[in-house]
């Protein structure tokens, strides 16, 4: 057992693990560390460190741990066996406990929250500065607290950044994408089909123009083709994977990467950048504008469905 501490999932623990045929258990990230053996290397780390003369090399080393684990009384194994219980007692009444501080603060920041959105533009229903971030956040705490009364809230957000939409843009953070596929998801997890559905070909109804060869549109994430694409994935993992066509999918990945071929070799880059994009007639490398976030699109437009959307290209 271990606590999927950085040390314990390295490619060379893991590799040790399948030679000697140790199978691990199944161990949430951040959740309380139970695991007995920390005081046992605690007891080791300490030993160590009182030694008159400190391990000068790594044989050195080794073979004090050896000695020191060898010289760890029984007893003191067997006083932390019997602690389990007791510890486990405890861990089940903090967490109930911090559970209960938890929600009483997100309360008290919702409530400030709502105070806030009373003097802020009506008009922005962007997903990255505007209402439908707040929808998906609501959206968020339903799923992880399943009370009903955050899905109906941002139920409330959604129909209010629908009624609104620009038309202007066309991705999931800065778009009418974005308002589109939170709606649509909002709406399938109420079992309102009819409108989301009406959100989904809406969403759609965009596609022929964001996949044609319109120079004025980027391929970067936050304004152009790479933004769109994500909120095609975003319907596929949150209603279904056939909720978007996959050839719907693979259309707009090709015309991604055609893009990346074309500037590429115009700028004879093909050998050191086979995919290459700019905007506004510069090239990045981060997640918003550049290379980072696109490329980090595309591979995940791959890997969902690899056996159905077949890329032929330099991402693969």
């Amino acid at each position: 057992m271990q606590d999927n501490a950085r040390p314990d999932v390295a490619g060379v623990c893991q590799q040790f693990l399948q030679d000697e045929s140790i199978e691990a258990m199944d161990w949430p990230a951040r959740s309380p560390d139970l695991n007995l053996i920390e005081h046992i290397w605690d007891i080791m780390f300490h030993t160590i460190h009182q030694c008159h003369v400190a391990p000068q090399t790594v044989q050195e080393l080794a073979d004090a741990l050896v000695q020191v684990w060898e010289e760890i009384p029984q007893e003191t194994i067997r006083r932390l066996i019997w602690s389990m219980p007791r510890r486990c007692r405890e861990v089940i009444q903090i967490t109930g406990r911090f559970s209960r501080r938890i929600q009483s603060k997100i309360s008290d920041l919702l409530q400030q929250m709502e105070e806030g959105l009373k003097t802020t533009d009506p008009h922005d229903c962007s997903t990255y500065t505007g209402y439908t971030g707040i929808a998906l956040l609501y959206l968020q705490l339903y799923r992880v607290t399943k009370d009903q009364a955050h899905l109906l809230r941002s139920l409330d957000y959604v129909k209010r950044i629908l009624r609104n939409l620009n038309g202007r843009r066309v991705t999931f953070l800065c778009g009418d994408a974005g308002p589109l596929a939170v709606g649509a998801v909002v709406h399938h997890k109420l079992q309102n089909e009819v409108e989301s559905k009406d959100c989904i070909t809406k969403l759609l109804a965009l596609h022929r123009g964001v996949v044609s060869t319109d120079p004025e549109l980027p391929d970067e994430l936050l304004y152009g083709r790479a933004g769109y694409l994500y909120a095609l994935l975003y319907l596929n993992a949150e209603i279904g994977p056939d909720t978007v066509p996959q050839a719907t999918v693979k259309e707009l990945v090709d015309a991604i990467i055609e893009s990346g071929k074309n500037l590429s070799k115009d700028e004879h880059k093909t050998e050191r950048c086979p995919l290459l994009y700019q905007w506004h007639k510069k090239q990045y490398v981060g997640a918003a504008h550049g290379l980072a976030g696109i490329y980090y699109i595309l591979m995940q437009a791959v890997r969902t469905r690899k056996k159905v959307v077949h890329v032929n290209s330099p991402i693969e």
